[in-house]
């Protein structure tokens, strides 16, 4: 893995996250919107008779113990990130890398953030990378 992938799996992580909360709205908004189709006095032993509802509920509710275990981790990869980005030396380089990677923002919010040019933004970025790079090497790292 490049030191880019590496970089980039916090934006990846935040999007699983949001994906798995975009199933659980639908969950609850299913769960909330459940009509009442038959009001008929038939009964039938070999029918459920779960409320339609509760299947939502509790498929929101596992959707929200997954979206917690994926925040935790995602907590945990973004202090790892975060201590990479911090052998960079130079602290222009690594803002420009906390705003892409951590901040997930793009080159162009980037480059309006810091008020420079798209050009100088790339060049921090590649500066801040190779610098480590250079630091892994010192420490024996890959």
């Amino acid at each position: 893995m490049t030191i880019i992938e590496y970089l980039s799996q916090y934006e990846k992580a935040e999007q699983e996250i949001r994906d798995v909360a975009k199933k659980r709205d639908h969950w609850i908004e299913m769960a909330t919107s459940v009509g009442c189709s038959s009001l008929e006095p038939n009964y039938n032993s070999n029918r459920n008779t779960t409320a339609p509802y509760v299947k939502g509920i509790e498929l929101a509710d596992e959707l929200n113990s997954k979206i917690s275990g994926m925040l935790t981790d995602l907590f945990a990869l973004s202090s790892e990130i975060n201590d990479v980005i911090d052998l960079a030396k130079d602290t222009d380089g690594k803002q420009v890398l906390i705003y892409r990677y951590l901040c997930t923002k793009s080159w162009k919010d980037i480059c309006e953030e810091l008020d420079i040019s798209e050009k100088t933004a790339r060049r921090r970025h590649d500066k801040a990378i190779a610098e480590i790079l250079e630091a892994k090497r010192e420490f024996g790292e890959d």
